[in-house]
């Protein structure tokens, strides 16, 4: 499932970068471009950033500073990093619950994007879904590092 979230997120990434070059060609071209494109473009990469967290959780993909504890024991270096996924779980806990309070907020208060009047709220579910499944990621992770499994 986190593939397959991660290759959404690409391609939203992809269509961003369409968007992006269309609108750089229309004010080239045209000397204006279309309403809305940065809207678009700011939607979509936070998206895509959601869609891509769980994935590089799994893969363990998120940058980790070893300077200091890459001398020491395979052991003592799973402990850390199952630490490090447990404390990454919390975190993205307590985001997914915050921007459930804020989207709700926004969906009652009818916030919308200036031009294209997007409700700010559609993009809050999607994130709250990736960020559970972020917090599942890595409890499993922190499972596989506790239990000495895994890359390192």
């Amino acid at each position: 499932m986190t593939r397959w979230l991660a290759v959404a997120g690409g391609l939203v990434l992809v269509a961003s970068g369409l968007v992006t070059i269309y609108s750089i060609v229309a004010l080239q071209l045209l000397g204006s471009s279309f309403p809305g494109d940065v809207e678009i473009i700011s939607y979509s990469l936070v998206i895509s950033v959601f869609l891509f967290l769980p994935y590089s959780q799994f893969v363990r993909g998120h940058v980790i500073v070893d300077l200091f504890t890459i001398n020491l024991s395979f052991r003592t270096r799973g402990v850390l990093d199952a630490t490090g996924a447990l404390l990454f779980a919390a975190f993205a806990a307590v985001i997914a619950w915050r921007m459930t309070i804020g989207g709700t907020e926004m969906f009652e208060r009818g916030q919308t994007t200036s031009l294209l009047k997007i409700p700010y709220w559609w993009s809050f579910p999607l994130a709250v879904v990736c960020l559970s499944l972020l917090v599942a990621v890595s409890l499993y992770t922190a499972w596989q590092s506790f239990r000495g499994e895994g890359p390192r």
